[in-house]
């Protein structure tokens, strides 16, 4: 399907799928027309494929931190990538500025 970005950023969020589409845009750097591919299907060039799609089966990432000091443990809970930096700077002991988006995952 293709949207004009214009009528996607107006869309209210009824639902996850929707908030993220709208999340994938940037008003200064979207195409005049944004695809949407159909779940299941993907975009692939010979160099590799997209950048994802708004679907759950696009938004589950493994995330591993690894240090001696942690116990073996896995936590399906959502997460967001703002909180990969700060989660780096809590067990760097570097302080993390008030600015910064992300929460430290209690590892």
């Amino acid at each position: 399907m293709m949207y004009l970005p214009t009528i996607l950023m107006d869309l209210e969020p009824e639902d996850k799928i929707t908030q993220r589409i709208k999340n994938m845009i940037n008003k200064e750097h979207t195409p005049e027309i944004f695809p949407i591919v159909s779940p299941g299907y993907l975009y692939r060039g010979p160099f590799g494929t997209s950048h994802g799609t708004p679907y759950d089966y696009d938004t589950h990432v493994p995330l591993i931190f690894s240090r001696i000091q942690f116990n073996s443990k896995t936590d399906n809970s959502p997460r967001a990538t703002v909180d990969i930096a700060p989660t780096i700077a809590k067990y760097l002991n570097v302080d993390i500025p008030e600015y910064c988006d992300g929460q430290a995952i209690d590892l």
